[in-house]
């Protein structure tokens, strides 16, 4: 067995990585920023970029794989550092210390250098296929697997009924599953003869993003979604409302690659793995569909339903504090009906009102605080309890405390989720 220096384990492909390495028998020296424990070493490509910051770490190394990677350029000039800088310092330092051979994942399409990302990985590329010392490339497509960012992106969009997309996602890609880009891995840490070219890491069969995102809502049991496509620019603009980490496959860049359409042969990935690379068909199991379906709606549904409920209660005690035309009319009215007498009407129409938008305040401005929602529930309880005891006829009217139930089911699910915890 192998001992294996591990760069970018911190990712999610490298964490893959380590794991399988580890189970395959091999020693990992895990590097990644931010690591630093058993088997484990802190490392950054964004510091670590001279060979003789390697070098001590390369002691006893057979192979070096290199994981790292970024799809944004953040702060500016980082992913030169991670992508070709850093990388060049380690293959050059691994070539001199005795390592027997280097494994780069790079990325399809780099040689083409249209974009940074491309230009940075392909300079690496380029060094590494320099160096007196064996080497393999991998090229991946777009990499699909449970539990990345780019995936869970994917599912977020493929669970929605209504998708306004860029016209690049009509282009040809072929995105390689994350189990099968591993599998190469291992099989070239141990491999008697290495492929002496970049090999393409592809899936089994081509398709475009629309195709992709109809492919996984499939698998996930949903139904088509109505798509409008949007001219690349303006889909841009629209991403700007979402959450950056939302947004990466809107930036120039991305769209640019897109609209290339970069797809290969998958034959010499499938004399690697010993078989035919997975299909999109075959991304998600079929045991867990159901849970990931769920899961991703819940990203996008929560959202709204906490923004929909800061906005019921704001909307409340602007109606209560006669903000709204005829508010404070219908606040009068219905303190009178619960027997309030008429010289506390007032004040309790103005602390209701405080009440509510202080209620609606909370969410927006701390949405994912458990105790927040706890406050909520107890506080929407407090009122149906009382207009219970003081109106008990108003559970027959049209607006009535039952308006209320299904408001608690919701603020109970929110809590609950953000209360999660996942054993190990």
């Amino acid at each position: 067995m192998a001992v294996v220096l591990l760069a970018g384990a911190s990712g999610f492909i490298g964490g893959r990585l380590r794991s399988a390495l580890r189970d395959a028998g091999h020693r990992v020296i895990a590097v990644g920023p931010g690591m630093d424990g058993r088997g484990e070493s802190q490392g950054d490509f964004t510091r670590d970029t001279r060979e003789l910051q390697w070098r001590p770490r390369l002691t006893g190394v057979d192979v070096v794989v290199n994981a790292a990677g970024v799809f944004v350029d953040r702060p500016r000039g980082s992913m030169r550092l991670i992508h070709a800088v850093g990388p060049k310092a380690l293959f050059s330092a691994a070539a001199e210390s005795g390592v027997r051979r280097i494994i780069q994942i790079s990325a399809l399409g780099c040689d083409s250098r249209s974009t940074e990302y491309f230009q940075t990985k392909d300079e690496a590329d380029r060094h590494l296929m320099t160096l007196p010392i064996e080497w393999a490339i991998l090229r991946p497509s777009l990499v699909f697997g449970l539990g990345a960012r780019t995936a869970a992106s994917l599912l977020r969009l493929a669970t929605r009924p209504l998708l306004m997309l860029p016209r690049a996602f009509r282009s040809s890609l072929q995105p390689v599953h994350i189990d099968d880009l591993v599998a190469a891995v291992l099989a070239l840490v141990v491999t008697p003869h290495l492929p002496r070219e970049p090999v393409p890491a592809v899936g089994g069969k081509a398709c475009s993003m629309l195709g992709l995102l109809d492919t996984l809502r499939r698998q996930l049991g949903y139904v088509s979604a109505v798509t409008l496509l949007l001219p690349d620019a303006l889909a841009r603009a629209c991403g700007m409302f979402l959450p950056r980490t939302q947004r990466d496959y809107l930036s120039r860049d991305a769209l640019r690659m897109l609209r290339a359409g970069y797809t290969a042969n998958p034959t010499a990935l499938a004399t690697l793995l010993g078989r035919w690379p997975r299909s999109p068909e075959n991304f998600v199991p079929r045991g867990l569909a159901q849970g990931v379906g769920a899961e991703a709606t819940l990203t996008w549904v929560l959202p709204l339903l906490r923004l929909g409920i800061a906005a019921l209660w704001i909307w409340l005690g602007l109606i209560t504090l006669g903000v709204v035309p005829a508010g404070a009319g219908h606040a009068l009215a219905i303190t009178a009906q619960n027997g309030v007498a008429p010289s506390m009407h007032a004040a309790a129409i103005w602390s209701t009102g405080f009440v509510e938008l202080m209620m609606g305040l909370s969410i927006v401005l701390f949405p994912r605080s458990a105790v927040i929602w706890l406050l909520q529930i107890v506080v929407t309880s407090a009122f149906v309890i009382a207009v219970s005891i003081l109106s008990p006829a108003s559970w027959w009217q049209a607006f009535g405390p039952v308006w209320a139930l299904p408001l608690l089911a919701a603020m109970y699910l929110l809590r609950r989720l953000l209360l999660r915890r996942w054993s190990s």
